[in-house]
């Protein structure tokens, strides 16, 4: 099994997503947020468990922490922007 994804908003989606078909990830739900301005500046990317999202110094996923998803994953946007 793959893992189900949901993006937060546009970014290179098909990228994303064979990168993490490569990775053969175990089944679970992820959030992907690329080109998450709160990290603009801060760092290329962060990954955090949902459970530990009210924990985050970032916030990239503040607004998203009682949504349906397991795990997180936001990139910066200069590792996304084309």
């Amino acid at each position: 099994m793959t893992p189900s994804i949901d993006f937060v908003r546009a970014g290179p989606e098909l990228a994303i997503r064979r990168v993490i078909e490569a990775c053969a990830l175990p089944e679970c739900r992820l959030l992907v947020a690329p080109g998450e301005p709160r990290l603009d500046g801060m760092a290329l990317g962060e990954t955090i468990p949902r459970t530990l999202a009210y924990h985050a110094h970032s916030g990239a996923f503040t607004g998203h922490r009682d949504a349906e998803w397991d795990v997180g994953v936001a990139f910066a946007p200069i590792v996304t922007v084309t």
